[in-house]
């Protein structure tokens, strides 16, 4: 239970970033194709990752997220993809690697329905 708090807090964290980063509509001018995005059922399915694998987690490309230390990526968007993966490993008959990827915050939604990344 715990475990299953803590990404949901961070999943929190995370939207409370995008929220008050200011209105997606700013960097793409776009509020139209937001929200057809939002609207718009996605086919990538948990089945599907454990088949890959891999779960692709974009997180805006802003140093409150992710950060260089050295040659390490840190921040909050890593700290979630770190406990998402050892929570997705640990219920799954499979591991599953969680990916990082950066991405300017307006087209985090536009990445989802393209299918470059699974979850934002």
């Amino acid at each position: 239970m715990q475990r299953i708090l803590g990404i949901v807090l961070a999943a929190c964290c995370l939207l409370a970033g995008l929220v008050s980063a200011g209105p997606a509509r700013a960097e793409t001018g776009d509020s139209a194709g937001i929200l057809e995005a939002l609207l718009t059922p996605q086919e990538t399915s948990l089945p599907q990752i454990s088949a890959r694998r891999t779960l692709r987690l974009g997180v805006p490309n802003s140093a409150i997220f992710f950060w260089y230390d050295g040659d390490k990526l840190v921040g909050l968007g890593v700290d979630i993809a770190r406990e998402l993966e050892r929570h997705l490993s640990q219920t799954r008959e499979t591991a599953i690697d969680v990916i990082v990827t950066p991405l300017p915050r307006g087209e985090l939604l536009q990445a989802v329905g393209e299918g470059r990344i699974d979850l934002a």
